[in-house]
């Protein structure tokens, strides 16, 4: 079973200063099970602090200058870094990150570490200082074999996502289909959304994800939605191909170096996720199996709706979308 190599919590913090936040995090560090803090590191003092003692400039009340970075590291190869956020709008914003390598990430503790990432996220929700924050894997096959799409506020590697009701009205046509997606609490307008924490291997989490990744792929504003050339490896290339296609080859226009393909969807069904990848794919590659170039690739609804139902990870992939009018004519959709 392939595990991720790495997993990464973001939080980002609003606090006048350092000393302060760490008071925060700590508090919900203990409650959450995570391990003591074994030694200490400040931006001006590289020498670590053994013993989980904290050091003076990150004390409140501290009569020295608080510092402004810091870091600790655990027992078991947990590490935690604070740091101020150069590319924030507001002031005085402050981003935590957890970082777990392959030292801590085995396949009987991959699942348990992300749900107490979960836990320390939750045990922060309620304080109005936590604005914003996500979660990454790295490695583990699945996600980064290209098996699903990027959509806005979560990559396919993303499993803790801390956000607020505006930035998803800003991201989606259907915000909806973003809070579907995830199990959600929340504090007001910020919440917390967790999906697929179980999950051990890559596929665990594709198969975990993949439906909410689509439908918010599908929901997504124009340009959100990013694609890949998919690789699945041998193990998961029958999870990857898991519905029957939903597209029938038209034809290949020569004149035009333009492949056709046409879809008879007429209900609430959706093309499938690996066709998607597999004509984007072409776009890529700019040629088709038989060496032939590819300009275009260009699908064809029998239904108006249906095809600006589908339409934007097809047209953030750059295949063309069209359907039949009433008089029978291809009409574009470029929008």
């Amino acid at each position: 079973m392939k595990t991720p190599h790495h997993l990464t919590l973001s939080l980002r913090f609003r606090a006048p200063a350092l000393p302060e936040l760490v008071d925060v995090v700590l508090s919900a560090w203990a409650a959450a099970g995570w391990p003591a803090p074994t030694g200490w590191t400040t931006k001006h003092a590289r020498k670590v602090t053994p013993g989980g003692e904290r050091p003076a400039a990150l004390r409140v009340g501290t009569k020295r200058a608080p510092a402004t970075e810091a870091r600790f590291e655990c027992s078991d190869g947990v590490r935690c870094i604070f740091y101020p956020d150069e590319t924030a709008p507001q002031p005085d914003t402050w981003v935590v990150e957890v970082r777990l390598g392959d030292d801590a990430l085995t396949a009987d503790t991959v699942a348990e570490h992300t749900r107490r990432l979960a836990k320390l996220c939750r045990l922060l929700l309620p304080d109005e200082r936590l604005v914003g924050g996500s979660s990454r894997r790295k490695g583990g096959g699945g996600p980064e074999n290209n098996l699903l799409p990027d959509v806005p506020l979560a990559s396919c590697q993303t499993q803790i996502v801390i956000t607020d009701t505006s930035t998803v009205a800003a991201s989606y046509e259907d915000p909806s289909a973003f809070w579907r997606s995830w199990t959600v609490e929340r504090r007001g307008e910020v919440a917390l959304c967790t999906r697929g924490l179980d999950a051990v291997s890559g596929l665990d989490l594709v198969l975990a994800i993949r439906d909410g990744q689509w439908e918010m792929a599908r929901a997504a504003k124009p340009g959100g939605c990013s694609l890949y050339s998919p690789n699945p490896s041998d193990e998961e290339r029958s999870a990857f191909i898991d519905s029957e296609p939903t597209l029938r080859m038209v034809g290949y226009l020569r004149d035009e170096a333009t492949v056709e393909l046409a879809c008879a969807i007429t209900d609430d069904t959706h093309v499938s996720g690996w066709e998607i990848m597999q004509m984007f794919s072409l776009v890529e590659a700019k040629e088709d199996d038989e060496g032939r170039p590819v300009k275009h690739v260009r699908v064809a609804f029998l239904d108006e709706e249906v095809a600006r139902r589908e339409r934007r990870p097809l047209l953030d992939g750059g295949i063309q979308v069209f359907y039949y009018d009433a008089g029978g004519a291809l009409v574009p959709i470029t929008d």
